[in-house]
């Protein structure tokens, strides 16, 4: 609720009123997720261009961090959760990657600056985007909910969207095609097509280490295979 308040609409469902006592909130009506949608505009990347103009609009300034998680402190968390997930779970993939996603954790903690900082969703993935019942029709546009709300750089954002690329196109060249739609993305967003693809990587790996532990095996080996080849190990 406090995320969908600072968010005051822009990108967001609006939030009409919340009761932290039963952790509810209520939200305006909006349309069906987008990851169920056909997109007008045909193509892989229908999806992702449609999340990149929500995100657009999302992602604001903030006068001061208003006591949210950072992307520093969020790039140590991912990094300590790898390092013991992998561990607890049997050392599921190779240490080399490990050791790459960590490098690529470090990469992202020290490249954190306040100055460039907003209002992160931090998992802007196609079901949690609503189409917007009251938008242009001649404008496709959606909305997003259920945000972890981050102050961090806008290529967290971006690197949740390369996280769920797994088709098999993407799976059959993933170095050449991260590079490829990691760049569509910076296109999009007018952002760092590298920082999005580490931040990809990172939540490729960590969210495949969720999925193994809650017994979602194939989402979890699929997500390790495209992550192993990405990072050469």
């Amino acid at each position: 609720a406090r995320i969908l308040e600072l968010a005051d609409g822009r990108g967001y469902a609006r939030c009409y009123a919340s009761c932290p006592d039963t952790n509810a909130v209520l939200l305006e009506r909006l349309g069906p997720p987008l990851a169920t949608y056909r997109p007008a505009a045909e193509g892989s990347g229908a999806h992702d261009a449609m999340l990149c103009a929500t995100l657009l609009e999302a992602w604001h300034p903030l006068a001061a961090n208003p006591g949210l998680t950072t992307g520093a402190e969020k790039a140590r968390w991912l990094a300590e959760f790898v390092e013991s997930g992998w561990q607890r779970l049997g050392t599921p993939c190779s240490r080399d990657l490990v050791d790459r996603i960590l490098a690529r954790c470090a990469e992202r903690e020290a490249a954190h600056d306040d100055a460039r900082c907003v209002l992160v969703h931090g998992d802007p993935h196609a079901f949690n985007a609503l189409l917007d019942p009251d938008a242009d029709p001649a404008r496709e546009q959606c909305r997003f909910v259920d945000p972890d709300g981050l102050f961090a750089e806008p290529e967290y954002d971006l690197g949740v969207i390369a996280r769920e690329w797994s088709d098999a196109a993407y799976l059959a060249d993933p170095v050449a095609e991260d590079a490829r739609r990691c760049a569509h993305l910076a296109a999009l967003t007018g952002l760092d097509a590298q920082a999005a693809s580490s931040w990809g990587a990172i939540e490729r790996v960590s969210t495949a280490l969720v999925c193994l532990e809650i017994g979602e095996r194939e989402a979890g080996e699929r997500l390790l295979c495209a992550a192993a080849a990405l990072d050469g190990a």
